[in-house]
């Protein structure tokens, strides 16, 4: 299975995020993802043990140009480990 497919006209990808664990940490993700009328945060679930954030987040987008953009951003948000598509 492919890690971006296609949901009717939008384009749907999985990433797997693993941070430290902060305050606000879920939060700063969520903001890195630029959300308009052609980019959706579709879904976000995070755990943590008290050290080791991970997450998953699963972006919309009809514009595959952000798919490019996305792994940047959240690389650049403090306490990031690694990004990946699953």
């Amino acid at each position: 299975m492919s890690a971006t497919h296609l949901t009717e006209h939008w384009l749907q990808t999985v990433y797997q995020v693993v941070g430290q664990e902060r305050l606000a940490f879920v939060s700063d993700i969520a903001q890195a993802i630029q959300q308009d009328e052609t980019c959706r945060l579709a879904d976000l679930h995070f755990e943590t043990d008290g050290v080791q954030v991970r997450g998953r987040l699963t972006i919309r987008t009809l514009d595959a140009r952000h798919l490019f953009d996305i792994p940047r951003r959240l690389r650049a948000v403090r306490g990031v480990v690694s990004v990946k598509k699953v």
